[in-house]
């Protein structure tokens, strides 16, 4: 009878360093779904309702969202843009799809110009 190419032990040894590896990998996946939103999400969007506005302002704020007050601050249309930050809630779906990548400015032009998801069957 010939020798085994690896001894039971040897593999059991083996077998243990892999469970060791794989037990930060657990706890990242963990990490990175505790980090997924759930429930309503808070954006932010930029309005002139009630106020004088230039017309870039308007066409400004009529196709962006923002994931924070900061972003949203930051992205005005021109420096003289006296806009209000206005809060709005969307869905957790809706937030993780609009920045789910780490985006903290969203240009809705971009969704227009892909088409609708939905197709029509005759």
């Amino acid at each position: 009878m010939s020798q085994p190419l690896i001894k039971r032990r040897d593999f059991l040894r083996i077998g243990g360093v892999a469970a060791l590896g794989a037990v930060p990998l657990a706890k990242a996946g963990a990490d990175i779904l505790r980090d997924v939103p759930t429930g309503p999400q808070v954006a932010y969007r930029l309005s002139v309702r009630g106020r004088r506005g230039s017309r870039a302002a308007k066409l400004h704020n009529a196709n962006h969202i923002f994931a924070t007050q900061e972003a949203a601050d930051a992205h005005r249309a021109h420096y003289r843009d006296r806009s209000r930050i206005v809060a709005v809630t969307v869905s957790a779906q809706e937030y993780i799809r609009l920045f789910g990548g780490g985006l903290k400015v969203r240009d809705l032009r971009q969704d227009a110009a892909v088409g609708p998801t939905w197709t029509l069957y005759e």
